[in-house]
């Protein structure tokens, strides 16, 4: 028996048909009603019966398992700076690149972000199998970034804050050096995700 395609997953699934509408992939349960509708609107390249195609799986506003060929622009493991584009009473969603939004839950934010703001991430597949993002970056962050040896004293940087501490914030500069601003330097409340 195979396994259950869960939404917020990437699945490789055979093309068994195809409509106006789209095409439908095979939902792995022998019932012809459980197929997954791959959109046309959701295809980036053309697709044809026999197939093997993969895809990003979500539900779509009637609740129906539907797929896009639309993948998340990361991988689990990786960091990105992505808007936030949705809030629920139990967290929010990121984009990502896949046609809806990646959760993140509130026990992996740092502060609330609200729609709009920025901040920075990493994908991991939660407890389930499906995808979720976490704001908990900082070892992520030490491993892609660079010593600041062309850094001068005096020198203005601009980054991302992506950790905010008792003492201060941590910031990621565009040339990838990790820079601290310590409390005392601070001049109003900031935010992770800020630009500063």
């Amino acid at each position: 028996m195979a396994t259950e395609l869960l939404e917020n997953t990437i699945a490789t699934l055979k093309v068994l048909r195809t409509s106006d509408q789209g095409a439908f992939l095979d939902g792995q349960t022998g019932n012809t009603n459980d197929d997954i509708l791959l959109h046309k609107d959701q295809q980036t390249s053309p697709v044809a019966i026999g197939d093997e195609v993969e895809v990003f799986l979500y539900r779509d506003p009637k609740g129906r398992l539907t797929a896009s060929m639309r993948l998340p622009a990361m991988k689990v493991g990786q960091i990105g700076y992505v808007e936030v584009i949705n809030t629920t009473n139990f967290g929010c969603f990121v984009e990502v690149g896949t046609e809806r939004g990646i959760f993140m839950p509130h026990a992996e934010m740092r502060g609330r972000p609200q729609v709009g703001e920025k901040v920075w991430v990493r994908l991991y597949t939660d407890k389930s199998g499906r995808f979720a993002v976490s704001m908990d970056v900082d070892d992520e962050m030490r491993r892609a970034s660079k010593a600041a040896t062309e850094a001068k004293v005096g020198q203005l940087v601009k980054g991302a804050i992506y950790n905010l501490t008792s003492d201060g914030a941590f910031f990621i500069t565009p040339e990838r050096w990790i820079a601290f601003l310590h409390r005392s330097e601070m001049t109003r409340k900031l935010k992770v995700g800020e630009l500063v």
